[in-house]
């Protein structure tokens, strides 16, 4: 979240009528996303924000 200007602010557990757990978070932008920002289709596969791809 912070390679792209972002922090976590809240989060919100609940579930849905047939029980299924869901979970609803809010992000404050905190600073700028970087120029490298949006990438070219084919990169998020090959390059993963933050980690490692399988």
């Amino acid at each position: 979240m912070e390679e792209l200007g972002g922090r976590v602010s809240q989060s919100f557990s609940f579930e849905l009528p047939n029980d299924d757990p869901r979970v609803l978070i809010t992000i404050d932008k905190i600073s700028s996303t970087k120029k490298r920002y949006p990438r070219k289709a084919g990169v998020p596969e090959k390059s993963p924000i933050g980690g490692k791809h399988d």
